[in-house]
C-alpha cells in the first residue's frame, strides 16, 4: 500500500490521519511515498491509498505489528535495502 501526501499542503496532518484510516484491514506496510512504480500494476483503494506492486525508495514506511515476523525472518541477512529485499524475496 502506498500513500502520497505533500508536506507543502497546509492540511498534511489531516490527510495523514485520513490515509491511516483509509488503509485496508489487511495492510501490512504503508509506504509513505515511493518511486519506480509508474510501470507497475497499481489500483486505487480509497482516498490517497493505492495498492502497488514492487514499491521502491523507502522514504518512510509504517509497519503493522503482524508484518514484523516476516520482516525479521526475511531481513536478517541485510543483503539489500528493505525495499529491494522484499521485492527480491
Amino acid at each position: 500500500w502506498s500513500v502520497r501526501i505533500s508536506t507543502a499542503s497546509r492540511n498534511w496532518a489531516m490527510r495523514w490521519l485520513q490515509a491511516i484510516d483509509d488503509c485496508p484491514a489487511d495492510a501490512d506496510m504503508l509506504y509513505v511515498g515511493s518511486c519506480c512504480c509508474e510501470d507497475k500494476p497499481k489500483q486505487p483503494v480509497k482516498g490517497d491509498i493505492w495498492r502497488v506492486s514492487h514499491p521502491m525508495c523507502t522514504h518512510a514506511y509504517v509497519v503493522w505489528r503482524k508484518a514484523l515476523p516476516v520482516l525479521l525472518a526475511t531481513q536478517r541477512d541485510c543483503f539489500a535495502p528493505v525495499d529491494f529485499a522484499l521485492v527480491l524475496r
